[in-house]
């Protein structure tokens, strides 16, 4: 089977943008002759430099991720290295206003068991 039209653009606008990359997945099946069909294109791009160059490709028209105003979603660097983000601080029970804490133990109070 051919690859399709979508994933030869982007591998080649990848090449292009000089990323670095391994084809894995049904893709990499399909550019070895596998007879299957898959929709998606997965790729290793490893290093900090390929996920710069990476990232410029995709603010500048190869994503399309979308949040719910319609606006485009810059990928996260850190997603893109692997990282997960980094969790928020919790907040201890004693930095907490006493009224605050009171008003959530009321409305706790009132949630059906």
């Amino acid at each position: 089977m051919p690859i399709s039209q979508d994933s030869d653009g982007i591998l080649r606008s990848l090449q292009e943008a000089g990323v670095e990359l391994v084809v894995v997945g049904g893709t990499a099946a399909v550019l070895q002759g596998a007879p299957v069909v898959t929709f998606d294109l997965d790729i290793v791009y490893g290093t900090p430099e390929n996920v710069s160059r990476l990232r410029w490709l995709l603010a500048h028209g190869a994503y399309h991720r979308l949040d719910l105003a319609n606006r485009k979603l810059p990928p996260a660097e850190d997603a893109l290295l692997g990282q997960a983000p980094q969790p928020a601080r919790p907040i201890s029970a004693s930095s907490m206003c006493s009224a605050s804490w009171e008003r959530a133990n009321e409305e706790i109070s009132k949630m059906p068991c």
